[in-house]
């Protein structure tokens, strides 16, 4: 999937955001992050896999405030019509 025609997307852009907030929100949390202040610097790739709803599978690249780069790569489950967004998983990649 072209990473970019996916990011006009309402539905990848939504979950790349809302990913992107639980995903940090947790990962400092495990101690995996030490901030929550992230920025993505690079969507790698976005995937998909149908199922009750879409699992949207996204490789980033963020960047935190001491400029640090973390490879991440984490799950949403969306299902748009019940207007349910959820993490699934993540991992951090050092």
């Amino acid at each position: 999937m072209d990473v970019q025609e996916a990011l006009e997307s309402p539905i990848f852009q939504s979950g790349l955001n809302f990913g992107l907030k639980e995903f940090v929100s947790q990962a400092v949390a495990d101690n995996q992050l030490l901030s929550d202040e992230q920025i993505v610097i690079k969507v790698n790739s976005i995937s998909t896999q149908v199922v009750n709803g879409l699992n949207i599978v996204y490789d980033v690249d963020i960047e935190d405030a001491s400029g640090e780069v973390h490879n991440v790569n984490f799950t949403v489950y969306s299902l748009p019509r019940a207007n349910v967004q959820r993490l699934t998983s993540y991992i951090v990649r050092h």
